[in-house]
């Protein structure tokens, strides 16, 4: 009877353990086998790291063999990715390991990739060992994969080429569209991590395939790395970027970053380089700016030059989603004020705003409810500050005399009306529109995050490709409003460059010492202060601040020494969550 080492999956065990392997079970087992065995009286998963150490007889059996697990590369990167994230090495097992138990893989289909006609673009060098290329806002990328798969595959038997993508419906429709091409492409769904782990010639799928378990790596594709959505907001904060990027480098592949966005954190990573062929600026929407300083203030958010933009975009086209209205707030209400006194509707319990639901105010935080009244003169007249979707869509149905769709991330109906108002939802839902507006772009310019330009340019884009390139056949119109018009990225967007924009963010986390330029991490729970204090014991050159809320940031002037203070935290005695370089860093430092 011999002994094979076992990760557990619990989450405070950081250590493996060995177990003996009963004579009945078929052998050897290879490492990633995920298994099942008894700890401390409970049975739990784990996966098997090797062969163990310690003497058979004196070891607990293995209870039962689940089925196939993580490769071993995966099993050696999922160590790197709890150093490097701070957080426990089961959480990545679990991320490269199936959903269901899987015994067996199919046969993955012979291909090889004959190179294609020119379609348009092509990567600068598709050699490279990281590339970051960049093209217009609404430029299809999809001939910038088949310049990857014709160089990175040539033969049936080079590998699998993985490619992620933001999301999961543009994950499914980038697979349809390479099946069309003959490209045998292993989208999401219950079949992706079998297909993977067989060898399928393209795998694609969002942030958790950064720990696609394919079997031989021929090359990576990142489209869209600029999004939010390659950041897990939740600890361990890991970044499917960093893990694509180490993952290509220890397997000697080349990786592309192709994105219209080449924020300061990519700029770290590679020089940015225009995909050949890219037409720039005319490849950006048809941006209107309408400047509400000059508005008649008694139309609110619905300017005149807004329902004009709407009139016209619908004369052109009353399909579904014809027309799109951004406002990033639910509800009727989100910001009420008396109409006698002028004092804003506030909670009595906890002094938050509340907004309106129904015939009743609520309030955001608490939840409590109160009748429609205001709190300081007892009037009962309340005026909208900041109205919702919901309202929204009452007001634009009257104004244009057509049915208004509301639509945020709780909406399940298909869109069926020409016009749709709703949260940044509704970018990701529709395919195409004559008219995009959004309606308050001071919102998100003065959003209280230090990349608020950045994620401001993500909100656009998105809405660029809505409506089309501007000088595209049946291409629409992207419509801003702000009281900033002079703002250098809404100068940009109206001439198609958006290079000073990303010049002066990289300028502003250089001067502020953010990433990439400082390594940052957020410790929060009740011994962050103590788990700090053993960060900042491991390397002088770690710095300490107290951010006042409940959580501390450490700093260090590169991520190697910042996670290796990391790492001499004392996890059995320190109750702390950690956030390694979080992707949403606000105004104050959280």
């Amino acid at each position: 009877m011999s002994s094979v080492s076992v990760a557990c999956d619990v989450a405070a065990l950081a250590r493996p353990f060995d177990y003996a392997v009963p004579d009945q079970f078929p052998g050897p087992l290879e490492p990633g086998t995920m298994v099942r065995v008894s700890l401390h009286g409970r049975r739990v998963d784990g996966w098997i790291l090797g062969p163990g150490e310690g003497a058979a007889v004196a070891l607990q059996p293995l209870l039962k063999i689940k089925g196939l697990g993580p490769t071993t590369e995966l099993l050696e990167l999922s160590t790197w990715a709890a150093w490097r994230f701070a957080g426990p090495r089961t959480r990545f097992l679990k991320a490269a390991s199936p959903e269901r138990n899987c015994a067996s893989l199919p046969t993955p289909p012979s291909w090889s990739c004959s190179p294609e006609r020119d379609l348009g673009l092509r990567l600068p060098d598709p050699t490279a060992p990281v590339q970051l290329v960049t093209s217009g806002a609404v430029e299809d990328h999809f001939p910038l994969l088949l310049d990857a798969l014709a160089t990175w595959r040539p033969t049936a038997a080079s590998g699998s080429v993985l490619i992620t993508v933001p999301n999961q419906a543009y994950a499914e429709r980038l697979a349809h569209r390479l099946r069309q091409h003959g490209v045998p492409a292993s989208g999401p769904g219950p079949l992706a991590w079998v297909q993977a782990r067989a060898g399928w010639p393209v795998v694609i799928g969002t942030r958790s395939a950064a720990f696609a378990p394919v079997p031989h790596l021929a090359g990576v594709v990142i489209l869209d790395a600029h999004d939010d959505a390659y950041v897990e907001q939740a600890s361990p904060t890991w970044n499917a970027i960093d893990v694509l990027i180490e993952r290509a480098t220890r397997a000697d592949v080349p990786l592309a970053l192709i994105t219209p966005l080449p924020t300061p954190r990519l700029r770290a990573l590679a020089a940015p380089q225009a995909a050949v062929g890219s037409r720039g600026s005319a490849s950006w929407p048809t941006c209107t700016v309408v400047d509400k300083t000059t508005t008649d203030p008694r139309h609110g958010m619905l300017t005149e030059g807004f329902v004009d933009a709407a009139r016209a975009a619908l004369a052109r086209s009353t399909s579904p989603g014809a027309v799109v209205v951004l406002h990033n707030a639910k509800g009727r209400a989100t910001l009420l004020a008396c109409r006698t006194c002028s004092a804003l509707a506030t909670c009595a319990t906890c002094g938050a705003t509340v907004a309106e639901r129904g015939d009743a105010l609520v309030c955001a935080a608490c939840h409590a409810e109160r009748p429609v009244l205001c709190s300081a003169c007892g009037a009962v007249g309340l005026k909208i500050l900041r109205p919702g979707v919901a309202r929204l869509a009452e007001e634009i149905a009257a104004l244009l005399q057509c049915p208004v769709q509301e639509m945020t991330a709780a909406s399940l109906d298909p869109v069926t009306t020409p016009v749709v108002v709703g949260t940044e939802t509704v970018l990701h839902r529709i395919r195409r529109a004559q008219l995009v507006v959004v309606l308050d772009l001071d919102h998100y310019l003065l959003m209280a995050r230090l990349d608020a330009e950045e994620h401001t340019l993500q909100v656009l884009v998105r809405s660029g490709r809505l409506v089309g390139a501007r000088d595209g056949a049946g291409s629409g119109e992207l419509l801003v409003q702000t009281r900033r018009p002079a703002h250098e990225l809404v100068v940009g967007l109206v001439q198609g460059s958006i290079d000073d924009v990303l010049d002066h963010a990289s300028e502003r986390a250089a001067r502020l010492g953010l990433p990439p330029f400082q390594a940052i991490a957020v410790l929060r729970g009740v011994d962050r202060v103590l788990a700090a204090a053993q960060v900042a014991a491991a390397a002088s050159a770690i710095s300490v601040v107290d951010l006042g809320d409940d959580s501390v940031m450490v700093t260090a002037p590169q991520m190697e020494v910042l996670c290796d203070g990391l790492a001499a935290i004392d996890r059995a005695k320190c109750a702390v969550t950690v956030a390694v370089g979080p992707g949403k860093v606000d105004r104050t430092g959280r």
